[in-house]
């Protein structure tokens, strides 16, 4: 048998190769072809993928950091790196308790190398783990997302100038800055940063109080200025009422939670970034726009009352052609709006022409969907959560959503009332029962295009729609397992 022709190449253009393979999974299918691929992948790849640590009490893992530093060969295939901590308190700063889901509380590192060097003797490294931490991720040439959620740990300016330079596409900083008293603000001296002119930066959350107060104000306004290829933006209240002069000129995507004396700033900031395409703001209250605003918004989610201000602004100022490309809505306090607001085709602040996911937390009646499906009858995905009123039966539910003529996926608990979600021994069970699979198969039967229906909240089970070749409706529940990459 000819040799495979890869591994004529030299060894170390083959390591390259091996490198721009990211996912682990992929990794240990090609490590099953051969034995020399085994040998070159396990572990110095499949363990240099991900890094996860949850920080506890307990400890830092600083031999994790020690041994990246001595091994900067197998640093540099990392992708993706996750510093996380379980904080259950209501932090300053915060409106809520910071809690990780619960796949981050799975710390993932190295194992088999750094066991052998344990039970090898050699010098300690001494440094302490914050600069055996920062000393490592400089080492990290190919990383493609940071993660850093270490919030009773304050930041100082070394660490800071780190992460502003960091080549990386995605990175989360959620650290509330001193929220123990550990670091005052007010008293620290000002410091300033040299940024890279173009950060690689894609993707960006940021979030804590002291964001926008000194020292920390002045730097991070320098970085923004460096972000010319941001694409995403989640950024929190603390820096919005200072983001009057920032422009990111490749925005596309931005989240944004602001408290109502930050609304003026925050409009002006959605005015200067028309490259705007989606939008997730969950405002609620009265607020003025202007018009033309967004102009390229493909994606809102938002309380209705925005979508009536905009449209407000639009009819004042007598732009009765609005062109924005609405792909995507969806509202999450419907409580306030009657069945009449569902007429979109009314509304002339969009062109609805492309409309074809529509997300709805909660629906009066059955009312409401026939009269969202006379305003849109082309959706292909519609969610709605639960009714104001009774559970409508079967037939009147199926009725409603046989309107929606190229309805493909449709996510709502009332078509799932009567799936078991455990078992008597405990366990999730695998099969629907008779009652939800006949209700799937009217739904169907009356939606030509339906194959899936899925439940909001149950995350891990799918049903799926498959015909057979005389048009015969199958119905099963299948497993839906999320990629974790």
């Amino acid at each position: 048998m000819r040799p495979f022709p890869l591994l004529k190449l030299p060894r170390e253009i083959i390591d390259i190769i091996i490198c721009e393979i990211t996912h682990p999974h992929d990794l240990v299918q090609l490590a099953s072809t051969s034995s020399f691929f085994r040998d070159t992948i396990i572990p110095y790849h499949t363990e240099y993928r991900i890094i996860q640590l949850n920080i506890t009490s307990s400890g830092q893992f600083d031999h994790v950091w020690a041994h990246l530093l001595k091994r900067p060969n197998l640093t540099r295939h990392i992708r993706r790196v996750a510093i996380t901590e379980d904080y259950t308190q209501t932090l300053p700063g915060f409106s809520y308790a910071i809690v990780q889901a619960p796949s981050l509380r799975v710390s993932i590192h190295p194992k088999t190398l750094i066991q052998k060097e344990h039970n090898r003797p050699g010098v300690e490294d001494r440094r302490n783990v914050d600069e055996l931490t920062f000393s490592a991720l400089r080492l990290m040439t190919n990383l493609r997302s940071l993660t850093w959620k270490w919030v009773t740990k304050p930041p100082t300016p070394p660490f800071l100038r780190l992460l502003f330079n960091v080549s990386t596409e995605h990175l989360s900083l959620v650290m509330p800055m001193s929220c123990f008293g550990s670091i005052d603000p007010n008293a620290q001296p000002q410091f300033s940063v040299r940024c890279q002119p173009h950060s690689p930066i894609q993707s960006l959350r940021i979030e804590g109080p002291y964001w926008g107060m000194d020292p920390f104000l002045d730097p991070t306004l320098t970085w923004f200025n460096t972000l010319t290829s941001l694409r995403t933006l989640k950024i929190f209240p603390q820096l919005i009422h200072q983001c009057d002069k920032v422009h990111f000129p490749a925005l596309r995507k931005l989240t944004v939670f602001a408290a109502p004396e930050q609304y003026p700033t925050l409009v002006a900031f959605l005015t200067r970034h028309s490259t705007l395409e989606a939008l997730d703001w969950p405002w609620k209250g009265p607020l003025r726009l202007p018009s033309g605003i967004l102009p390229n918004l493909k994606r809102l989610r938002c309380d209705f009352t925005f979508v009536k201000a905009m449209n407000k602004a639009d009819i004042e100022s007598g732009d009765l052609t609005s062109d924005r490309p609405i792909e995507q809505l969806s509202f999450q306090h419907p409580k306030w709006f009657q069945d009449e607001d569902l007429l979109f085709h009314k509304y002339i602040c969009f062109d609805i022409t492309n409309l074809d996911r529509l997300v709805l937390n909660k629906l009066k009646s059955v009312g409401s969907l026939k009269t969202i499906a006379r305003s849109v009858p082309g959706i292909r995905e519609l969610q709605f959560n639960r009714f104001y009123s009774e559970e409508p039966d079967t037939v009147e539910l199926v009725n409603a959503l046989q309107r929606f003529k190229n309805l493909e996926i449709l996510r709502s608990p009332s078509i799932w009332s009567d799936f078991p979600k455990r078992s008597a021994a405990g366990g999730t069970t695998h099969r629907a029962s008779s009652q939800l699979t006949k209700r799937v198969e009217e739904l169907a039967n009356a939606s030509p295009r339906l194959r899936g229906v899925n439940h909001p909240w149950v995350a891990d089970k799918q049903i799926v729609i498959s015909r057979g070749w005389d048009g015969e409706v199958v119905v099963g529940l299948e497993d839906n397992r999320p990629n974790l990459m």
